[in-house]
């Protein structure tokens, strides 16, 4: 495994040493500035040769990266690779794939081989059974490169490109009927391929991609399956870029990497807060710029690798970052204190003096679990059903003061 120079390894062995990080983070993040926690950590190479356009997903506890038609799963915990059944669809060298997870299973399709043949394929992935089964090909248009999310257990494909065009069409998946259906609505800005996809909640998110060749677009628009509409949102403020990564931890998303007409890279992430409306720099990776890497999140942790940089020289490298939030995000441990930590049944939130406002928790999917009015300087909170994890805690004052911190469930 290659390291980059003032590169730190960390490799996790046992159960019991993952338990005590986990703890450690939670602590970390409520007392230690926020500069010192976006610490990139090189972890153990891809098992597969360098490569790019490949694809990732969580599931049942670990972290799977795809490329071409090989499958592997990495292990959290004890920090190793194990390779899986391959996938089964045409070509070898399957890239641009759309993945995405409906409840315990996955989903891989579309895509690339040969160079120049795009392909129409899905095929569901069942971790327990570590076996693939064949489904209803994408009614449209071969294509790669398209932005995907899952809301309310039905994914959305949108955009794309193939040989020559790119696509401003949406297209659903249900898996109860393994049913494709073309969305009555196009992507606001038009055609867009190798945009990115990324869910929050009930809605989904498109941010950037490209309409012609160097013409990138900023723009993120946020779409409501139930009202079928689009939304724009802040535009990303590091201009338009495309085959950029985004994911979502603790109910924000990291969204960076990519490039810009072929002639500039990025290397760095910007922290979107759907609530506010409103991005911040969330730091730099130290492996340099990427064009199309594969990146996941799992229990509060983001994950990213292999692509390829502006000399098309493609990477099979793998990263871990626990602390990756925005820099003007307020994590102060005199300010927001939560005992005991961890907590079984019943927490306390206590604030340096008193105030007004609401309290929230998140999962490690970002989707709220609790939510609670709070005026003065403490609030009991019952946890006792929530399930063992990290929770990110957030307090929104009436005056505008906001801080944040984590809670540790047993």
């Amino acid at each position: 495994m290659a390291h980059l120079p003032g590169a730190v390894a960390v490799y996790l062995q046992t159960p019991s040493q993952m338990n005590l990080k986990l703890y450690t983070m939670a602590i970390m993040l409520c007392a230690v500035p926020l500069a010192s926690m976006a610490q990139w950590v090189a972890e153990l190479d891809i098992p597969t040769a360098p490569f790019d356009g490949g694809y990732s997903f969580t599931l049942g506890g670990k972290v799977y990266v795809g490329a071409g038609d090989a499958l592997f799963a990495y292990d959290p915990v004890a920090g190793t690779w194990q390779t899986r059944a391959p996938f089964p669809g045409e070509g070898d060298d399957r890239g641009w794939a759309s993945a995405f997870v409906i409840g315990n299973t996955a989903y891989v399709g579309l895509g690339i081989t040969n160079g120049n043949i795009f392909r129409t394929d899905l095929h569901a992935y069942d971790a327990v059974t570590n076996s693939w089964t064949t489904k209803a090909s994408f009614p449209g248009t071969a294509r790669g490169g398209c932005a995907t999310f899952v809301v309310n257990n039905k994914a959305y494909v949108c955009g794309g490109t193939s040989t020559g065009p790119t696509f401003s069409d949406v297209y659903s998946y249900d898996p109860v009927g393994n049913v494709w259906a073309l969305v009555n609505t196009q992507l606001p800005t038009g055609t867009r391929g190798f945009a990115t996809g990324f869910a929050i909640g009930s809605y989904g998110y498109v941010y950037g991609g490209y309409f012609g060749f160097g013409n990138e677009t900023p723009a993120l628009h946020r779409y409501d399956p139930i009202t079928n509409t689009w939304l724009a949102r802040t535009s990303f403020p590091g201009g338009g870029r495309q085959s950029a990564v985004g994911v979502v931890v603790d109910g924000k998303a990291l969204v960076g990497m990519g490039h810009a007409g072929f002639t500039t890279g990025y290397s760095n992430f910007y922290r979107y807060d759907p609530v506010a409306n409103t991005w911040s720099l969330a730091g730099s990776f130290p492996g340099g710029n990427r064009i199309v890497p594969v990146a996941a999140s799992y229990n509060g942790v983001v994950y990213m690798g292999a692509g390829y940089d502006l000399n098309f020289s493609p990477n099979g490298d793998w990263w871990s970052n626990a602390g990756l939030v925005g820099i003007d995000e307020v994590a102060d441990a005199t300010t927001l204190r939560i005992a005991p930590m961890p907590a079984t049944d019943v927490v306390t939130l206590s604030l340096a003096r008193p105030d007004v406002g609401n309290v929230q928790l998140f999962d490690i999917a970002g989707s709220m679990v609790l939510s609670s009015s709070m005026a003065g300087d403490r609030i009991d909170l019952d946890i006792s059903d929530l399930a063992s994890g990290i929770y990110s805690v957030r307090f929104i004052g009436t005056s505008g003061s906001t801080y944040t911190s984590k809670l540790m469930k047993q």
